[in-house]
């Protein structure tokens, strides 16, 4: 009561503070005041803790990345494969994800249900996924049964059983997840997917992602698995990464007995090509059905996660959004909440801005990203932004540190440099580092005079009548040597 009092200046107050007192008061205000204008990244944080890992390469060339933390007691594996949609052409881009699946259907000592039902039934899960740079696999499990996550490991990688009938089904299963079919007729009619994949092959050219149209799993046979399996399933083409609540003895022990045993094998480079110079004139698609919607995409290409440009790219992308929002959405009103994305992987990657609006306003909504694109292009983006911005990447990044997924996530993406040099880029300091001066380069070492634009549109007015008459036309031409032989007939 006596301090409050005291701060509030209140004229009541009859008794006098000792000098002791008074300076406990004054530390307190003063550490309020210093708590108060401490930068995010200095206010007591346990994200730190994320970049001290150990990296070691076995005998056998399969590069283990490990981080020790006591705050749970769950224990997360991830096998990184070098191997991902971009080193297959076209036709056969889904080759590797076709083996993905495989591996998770059984194997010469365990049958796929089993493994399944053994990693649940002890507090686990399992998964995988594959993207353009690479395939990993992930096994959570609770730390007392590391050695069960080990040994599944082991056994998928290892001793794979590729059989056909299970080709078949994963081919079902992968057009469940692409929105696809195996339906020769459905893959003709024409989607909003189209207009994503043809952007995406304008900013890589005479690179396997320089596909115009969604690949289809279709073409892959077994013996396309086959060779892929030998090629690119060996300990030099691997990365293993280990979070969690573990002992370093007995983790030792099971790299030696599960991990070392993988054979060994040549490390095969992506081929993904960011060199090539990409073409500008916007694309347009039009919808071949009546609908209402249209689409606008932008797309920049940068630089993936292990570059040292992408943390300062980061931010640009996240003041790009913010603009993009507020002029589409709130000052215009034109535009179904746009939203960013970053593609990005190890050095691959790009921006990709996306919103949807009526039919009527693509054009007014492509303006608008025009616009927004070519003020950054020439202002910049204010210190005061930048600061903020600054301090949004931090405290993001504190949020959701706590997770295995995006700290695997963090690693995976800098998988290479971490073998390189045994360390782990410190992502907090780098981000105090950003500058105007940093952001101003960036922007004009990334951002070319203009985006590529993309639109997916449906047919105007004056479209759909050409398209009317022309099928009425087409229709009399079929039916006016019927009517007249029915004529006749009669």
């Amino acid at each position: 009561m006596m301090f409050t009092r005291l701060f509030l200046g209140e004229p009541k107050l009859t008794c006098r503070p000792s000098s002791k007192m008074l300076r406990f008061f004054n530390f307190l205000v003063g550490l309020c005041f210093a708590i108060a204008s401490t930068p995010a990244s200095a206010i007591t944080s346990h994200s730190h803790k994320l970049f001290n890992v150990n990296s070691q390469v076995l005998e056998n060339g399969l590069h283990v990345i490990s981080h020790f933390r006591d705050t749970s007691d769950k224990l997360s594996l991830q096998m990184v494969v070098n191997v991902g949609l971009a080193d297959f052409p076209c036709d056969k881009h889904q080759v590797p994800h076709v083996l993905e699946h495989l591996l998770f259907d059984g194997t010469e000592s365990f049958d796929g249900e089993f493994m399944r039902k053994r990693i649940k039934s002890l507090g686990g899960d399992w998964h995988g996924r594959t993207v353009e740079e690479y395939t990993h696999y992930t096994i959570e499990i609770h730390a007392h049964h590391a050695a069960v996550a080990f040994e599944t490991m082991q056994s998928m990688l290892m001793e794979p059983l590729l059989k056909a009938e299970s080709l078949d089904k994963s081919i079902r299963i992968i057009h469940s997840e692409l929105g696809t079919s195996d339906s020769k007729f459905k893959q003709l009619v024409h989607s909003e997917l189209a207009l994503s994949e043809s952007t995406r092959a304008r900013l890589y050219p005479e690179s396997n992602l320089d596909c115009t149209s969604k690949s289809f799993p279709d073409a892959v046979t077994l013996a396309d698995v086959t060779q892929t399996y030998n090629a690119y399933y060996n300990a030099s083409n691997m990365t293993l990464i280990i979070i969690g609540n573990f002992d370093q003895d007995n983790l030792d022990s099971l790299l030696e007995t599960y991990i070392s045993p993988i054979k060994k094998g040549q490390l095969i480079q992506s081929n993904i090509d960011l060199d090539q110079p990409i073409n500008y004139e916007p694309i347009e698609l039009k919808s071949n059905y009546w609908e209402s919607d249209a689409y606008i995409r932008m797309l920049i290409r940068t630089v993936g996660n292990d570059h040292p440009d992408s943390i300062g790219l980061k931010l640009i992308s996240d003041f790009l959004e913010e603009r993009l929002f507020y002029e589409v959405r709130t000052k215009r009103g034109i535009g179904y909440t746009p939203y960013l994305e970053r593609t990005i992987g190890t050095r691959y990657g790009h921006i990709h801005a996306v919103s949807k609006t009526n039919g009527g306003w693509y054009k007014a909504t492509v303006d608008a990203f025009e616009s927004v694109y070519q003020k950054i292009r020439k202002e910049g983006i204010p210190i005061e932004d930048i600061n903020r911005l600054k301090q949004k990447q931090i405290l993001d990044f504190e949020s959701e540190e706590h997770k295995h997924s995006g700290i695997a996530q963090i690693y995976r993406h800098h998988r290479e440099s971490i073998k390189e040099t045994g360390n782990m880029l410190n992502l907090v300091a780098e981000i105090n580092k950003i500058t105007p001066e940093l952001t101003e380069q960036l922007i004009q070492k990334y951002f070319p005079p203009k985006p590529l634009i993309g639109v997916y549109r449906p047919p105007s007015l004056a479209e759909n009548l050409v398209k009317i008459l022309g099928i009425i036309a087409l229709s009399a031409i079929v039916a006016l040597p019927i009517l007249r032989r029915k004529r006749r007939h009669k």
